[in-house]
């Protein structure tokens, strides 16, 4: 049985004040942030095509994978000033604000319960020495995947119901013998070197991050180059076992579209 853990997202109501698409890019409101700045439309946030790769067959053909391309995110806008010059400043403001060498996390105010991971990719052009501008600017989703805000846990069985691939958020195992780790889900192997983790040592694994701590500490070289450690997959019906210790898996549900189409 799991238990999930809400976040902060989660438990926020919606902004009533604010356009119900208004978007919340790394952790702050656009238009709580900008003088003038409001959200008049967002594209890109419904269901993804597929490309599928196939091999062609005397009858039709076969497919022997898929893949989903990245996410484009479209927000249109709208900014006013009455003072030309300050209305550059606002838009100067907004440019710098999305700018990002890594991603950021974005949601929604009308999807207060999904997260997306993406960062600013490109803007429309503005027009000189005016007091409204009408604009566009794209984030650039790679990972196109909306994850919910929920944090489930459980100790072994994964049963959630999702057509995309879904990977653990963190492991967490507190060993019982000095015997070297191995945890399993049926498939992949996670496997750590001989000899670095010791009865009652805890140790966590963040997929998020890519990093290993054991007893707090970043141990990320104590991993086997052998191990599943980037592709650790959670499938349905499938248990999470290991060889020492108990064990406790955390992860987000995956959403494959909105409720909403735009």
């Amino acid at each position: 049985m799991y238990k999930f853990i809400d976040t902060t997202i989660q438990r926020c109501r919606r902004h009533e004040e604010l356009p119900t698409s208004a978007m919340n890019y790394n952790g702050v409101f656009l238009e709580e942030l900008i003088d003038g700045y409001r959200t008049l439309s967002v594209d890109g946030r419904e269901m993804l095509n597929i490309d599928l790769q196939t091999d062609s067959k005397m009858i039709g053909s076969h497919v022997y994978s898929y893949k989903l391309p990245p996410r484009i995110i479209t927000v249109k806008y709208k900014l006013v000033n009455r003072d030309p010059q300050a209305l550059l400043l606002e838009y100067r403001k907004l440019i710098n604000f999305l700018f990002s060498t890594e991603d950021v996390a974005l949601w929604f105010n009308d999807e207060l319960d999904v997260i997306y991971q993406g960062r600013y990719y490109a803007s429309s052009e503005v027009p000189g020495e005016t007091t409204s501008i009408v604009s566009s600017f794209q984030i650039y989703c790679q990972n196109p995947i909306k994850r919910t805000t929920k944090v489930f846990t459980t100790n072994d069985f994964i049963g959630i119901e999702t057509p995309i691939k879904t990977y653990p958020s963190t492991i967490k195992v507190e060993l019982d013998t000095n015997t070297p780790l191995i945890i399993s889900n049926g498939v992949e192997k996670i496997r750590l070197f001989q000899d670095v983790a010791k009865r009652d040592d805890v140790l966590l694994f963040d997929f998020e991050k890519g990093q290993i701590f054991l007893n707090g500490k970043e141990r990320t070289n104590i991993l086997e180059l052998s191990s599943d450690f980037e592709n650790f997959e959670l499938r349905q019906g499938s248990k999470i076992t290991t060889n020492n210790g108990t064990v406790e898996v955390t992860f987000r549900g995956v959403v494959c579209d909105s409720l909403f189409f735009r």
